[in-house]
């Protein structure tokens, strides 16, 4: 019986949390344009178009997770 509270207690915590941290997310709207701010102060534009599902992978090479988690990456 303790098992089965921890199990729901947890999943209530995870739901809450969950629900708390996209509480202001637009529904059914495209995503606005992204432009990459580089460090001379330019920007270019993301590769992703409006219409098109894409994902942006912010990559640091002194990350231990990144270097090892590029070769996923296709």
């Amino acid at each position: 019986m303790s098992l089965i509270f921890d199990a729901l207690l947890i999943a209530a915590v995870f739901f809450a949390v969950h629900s708390w941290q996209t509480r202001n997310l637009p529904i059914d709207q495209p995503a606005p344009a992204t432009v990459l701010a580089l460090l001379d102060g330019t920007g270019i534009q993301a590769a992703v178009t409006t219409g098109e599902v894409g994902v942006v992978y912010f990559f640091a090479p002194w990350c231990f997770y990144c270097r090892h988690s590029i070769g996923n990456l296709d």
